[in-house]
């Protein structure tokens, strides 16, 4: 088995970012503005209260919280180091009243224990596949977001999920905020060795169902409802890789709506 690849720990003093340069504490020496921060920078406009599942380092926590006119961002990230970067590069940009760091693995209910494969800052870990870098297995505990935000008596309006393949463990864990509250969700579909795209989708869509939501391919401009739209999307050879990135939402709520005023060319899977 190999083990987690010590590198890419420091990294680049500042970045470019929605909003104006970043500084960064810890980071990735390869780390370079991405389009779908522009993406959840501009979806952020109206949002009061934001779940970024999967925050890695918290450069998309950032981008929406500068994004956001008011309201708190709470991050979710499963690494413990992670969570600790995230956290200081939060002090760097004067954003630690606007961004709260949750360190913890979300599942489809809370109590269940996971192997989570972990690597250094977390950029490929998760709970399905180790990344091709090598991981070290870390047995974690997880909570539902239903659980989560019950407690905290909160009202997720937009949530970002980027989970390297443990995208149908966390919406399992939020049925309840799906119909109660219906938030708007961007959503990074992944494929891994035995899981292609179109199977992980015809999961996530049977989910959708007793909900009352609906998936949007935004690069391809179309609603999925048959889960071969993703047939043609390469298979991942080893560890879990993004595949397309969707959004659900209320049958009621047209995508158009959601995205008015958000540049589409931000996307590009």
């Amino acid at each position: 088995m190999r083990r987690a690849v010590w590198r890419e720990v420091i990294g680049k003093s500042s970045i470019d970012m929605p909003g104006g340069p970043c500084r960064l504490a810890l980071g990735s020496r390869h780390i370079q503005r991405r389009r779908e921060w522009d993406l959840l920078f501009e979806m952020a406009a109206e949002r009061s209260c934001i779940y970024d599942v999967g925050a890695k380092i918290g450069m998309t926590a950032m981008a929406m919280a500068r994004g956001q006119r008011q309201g708190i961002v709470y991050a979710f990230e499963a690494s413990e180091l992670s969570s600790l970067i995230i956290n200081r590069n939060l002090a760097l940009n004067g954003l630690t009243e606007r961004v709260v760091t949750v360190n913890g693995v979300l599942g489809s209910h809370s109590g269940a224990l996971f192997n989570y494969h972990w690597n250094i800052v977390s950029g490929r870990s998760g709970i399905v596949a180790s990344p091709p870098q090598g991981a070290t297995p870390i047995g974690k505990v997880t909570v539902s977001l239903d659980a989560f935000t019950a407690q905290l008596d909160l009202r997720p309006d937009l949530v970002k999920i980027d989970v390297e393949g443990g995208e149908q463990e966390v919406i399992a864990g939020m049925g309840d905020i799906m119909a109660r509250i219906g938030p708007d969700i961007i959503l990074e579909l992944h494929a891994w060795p035995g899981m292609p795209a179109s199977r992980n989708a015809a999961a996530i869509l049977e989910m959708l169902l007793p909900v009352d939501y609906t998936m949007y391919w935004i690069a391809r401009g179309q609603t999925v409802t048959n889960p071969a739209a993703f047939d043609d999307l390469e298979e991942s050879p080893i560890g879990a890789s993004s595949r397309a990135r969707v959004l659900l939402v209320k049958n009621n709520r047209p995508p158009s709506e959601v995205l008015k005023g958000v540049n589409i060319e931000h996307i590009d899977m």
